[in-house]
């Protein structure tokens, strides 16, 4: 396997990037069936997305210096601690009795529009009741792209600006500020690195 140059490194990061960035853009629109889908891929690709970056430090002597410099305000703002603490909750195990079986056809999903780039495969009724394809990271390990979840997965004491959430616990203005900052990263490692 040949090894990827710096700017594919960061195509690669932004590559993941496109997908945290539907997810909000799905978590904005009046599809209210997709918003926990795209919360889910907000979270998933935008830390794929922060993984391909740090792909680079092993090149890089000064990656620690650049990554501080573009992540150090976001580290102890409170919206963002807030969405760790949601991702972490959107990630957690099913509990038993909420599983299901996994069913993986290659034909299957054409009514959920073209594949992202690098779905290998699409699937239904998996672990959390969702919908999507399975995703080929940078680095070859697989993350589903969901495109429908289960209610499972909605993390307790968040929710959406139609909901009467409380500013400090609505969803979208986290996830919002997350996905510019991810934007802003790569922008940055773009000009640094490639």
């Amino acid at each position: 396997m040949q090894r990827m140059s710096n700017a594919e490194l960061v195509e690669s990061a932004e590559d993941m990037f496109r997908l945290a960035e539907q997810g909000l853009q799905w978590m904005e629109a009046d599809a209210k069936d997709k918003r926990l889908a795209g919360l889910r891929n907000a979270l998933v690709f935008g830390r794929a997305c922060m993984l391909g970056l740090a792909a680079l430090r092993r090149r890089h002597p000064g990656f620690d210096d650049w990554y501080e410099q573009n992540w150090a305000g976001m580290r102890d703002d409170p919206a963002m601690k807030r969405l760790e603490q949601v991702r972490q909750l959107v990630m957690r195990e099913v509990r038993p009795g909420e599983t299901a079986t996994d069913l993986m056809v290659r034909s299957a999903g054409r009514g959920f529009g073209a594949p992202p780039k690098g779905a290998r495969a699409f699937f239904t009724g998996d672990r959390i009741g969702g919908t999507g394809w399975e995703i080929v990271l940078p680095g070859g390990s697989v993350e589903k792209y969901y495109v429908a979840v289960s209610d499972s997965i909605r993390p307790e004491g968040f929710g959406f600006r139609d909901e009467g959430t409380p500013e400090d616990a609505c969803l979208e203005p986290m996830v919002t500020k997350y996905v510019a900052h991810l934007r802003e990263m790569l922008r940055s490692a773009r000009e640094y690195f490639a």
